[in-house]
């Protein structure tokens, strides 16, 4: 992803301007453009992302398969939460 011409690869970014997507601050709100930035900040350890993306992906907006998709992701990221605690200098709970 571009922002101004810096290519955004810290994941805690990523999924910050994932969210402002979904909300639409800064413009109308695009749920293709989020997934894929939210799809960018899992892809790097996110863990926060991993929720919201498979909230997002729940909704069923993507297709049925997304629906289940997003549901082991949610589960997923309730494992990595637990797990990530213990690493207080982590980026993946930022």
């Amino acid at each position: 992803m571009f922002l101004k011409g810096v290519a955004v690869q810290y994941s805690p970014s990523l999924h910050m301007m994932a969210l402002m997507e979904l909300r639409g601050q800064g413009g109308p709100a695009n749920l293709t453009i989020a997934r894929d930035l939210l799809e960018k900040a899992v892809a790097r350890g996110h863990v926060f992302s991993k929720r919201n993306l498979g909230l997002l992906l729940m909704t069923g907006q993507f297709g049925l398969y997304q629906v289940v998709r997003g549901a082991f992701l949610l589960l997923a990221s309730i494992k990595d939460v637990i797990f990530s605690s213990r690493d207080p200098m982590g980026d993946r709970l930022r």
